[in-house]
């Protein structure tokens, strides 16, 4: 019961509760784990970033 509390928390914590997507929370976490991995490997990392108009319609 706890541990699903838990990760029903952690969900919550980084999603949109109209859309469900992954918050910008979530987005900076991934980019951090990305980053890491990127320089342990040492490899290039690509970012790209999209402006959707009209996105809540």
């Amino acid at each position: 019961m706890k541990r699903e509390m838990l990760r029903i928390n952690q969900m919550q914590a980084v999603t949109d509760h109209l859309t469900g997507l992954h918050n910008r929370r979530y987005f900076e976490a991934a980019l951090r784990r990305e980053l890491a991995r990127a320089q342990r490997s040492e490899s290039w990392l690509s970012l790209i970033i999209a402006d959707v108009d009209y996105f809540k319609r």
